[in-house]
């Protein structure tokens, strides 16, 4: 899978110690690009990384944070992840503590709503805590009753 990324959200996830940028990332010169006249109200690093994922990667998957440039990539059928997106994906995969890469996050400069935060540390926590009890045993050992889980007991509409 190729992935296209704006400069920021890698700055941001080698300032919370999440990644190293490894050596076969390859640089893509911009110049080359037809840069789309619709563009210019964003930045810069956000105009070519479309632009480039518009002319020669089509099925990239496109890092970037601007909500405004997600909003133009997903215009044009450009899928997209943010910061957040990598961080609670690679929590969900047990590859960071997404409360511990957050407290890190929060002393940059990165701006996100604190709603937003607040409602990933949520679901993280849940899934945590799913997970956990997934790990249960079914049969209570000292009453040999089945446990029910309520995500066993999934009924339809």
């Amino acid at each position: 899978m190729v992935v296209i990324a704006d400069t920021s959200p890698l700055n941001y996830l080698v300032l919370v110690d999440v990644v190293d940028i490894p050596s076969w990332i390859e640089l893509a010169p911009s110049t080359h690009l037809a840069i789309d006249p619709d563009l210019a109200e964003l930045d810069a690093g956000e105009r070519a990384a479309i632009a480039l994922a518009l002319t020669d990667h089509p099925c990239a998957l496109l890092l970037i944070d601007d909500l405004k440039a997600r909003e133009v990539a997903a215009k044009r059928q450009i899928s997209t992840v943010g910061t957040l997106g990598i961080l609670r994906d690679a929590a969900a995969l047990g590859l960071v503590d997404l409360p511990t890469v957050f407290g890190r996050l929060r002393q940059t400069t990165f701006r996100a709503a604190p709603e937003l935060l607040s409602d990933l540390l949520r679901q993280d926590a849940a899934r945590r805590t799913d997970k956990k009890q997934a790990s249960l045993p079914l049969a209570n050992p000292r009453t040999g009753f089945q446990q029910v889980r309520a995500a066993d007991c999934i009924c339809p509409r």
